[in-house]
């Protein structure tokens, strides 16, 4: 349903923070999946349990492409580059 061709680019640089956000789902840290319709885009939103609970959104264009993340953890708000916790939602 959602491209995430753009999303998985992304990653293919950063190898390491994917197969860590791999581990946190494997893990159960990803919790409270919910899905929002916005006009004509989506977001994909969960609560990620880690060092605490953080809140994590993928964003969705109205080609159902992938946009924008966002998530409160201290490296997101840091570098501003999709995080471990994104890649687990992912």
């Amino acid at each position: 349903m959602f491209d995430l061709t753009k999303l998985r680019y992304l990653y293919n640089s950063r190898q390491q923070i994917f197969i860590r956000g791999r581990e946190y789902y494997a893990s159960g840290a990803v919790r409270e999946v919910k899905l929002f319709q916005r006009f004509n885009s989506y977001e994909v939103a969960a609560v990620l349990q880690g060092t605490k609970l953080y809140k994590t959104i993928i964003k969705f264009d109205e080609n159902n492409e992938y946009n924008s993340c966002h998530c409160t953890c201290p490296a997101y708000q840091q570098f501003m580059d999709p995080c471990k916790h994104v890649a687990a939602l992912y």
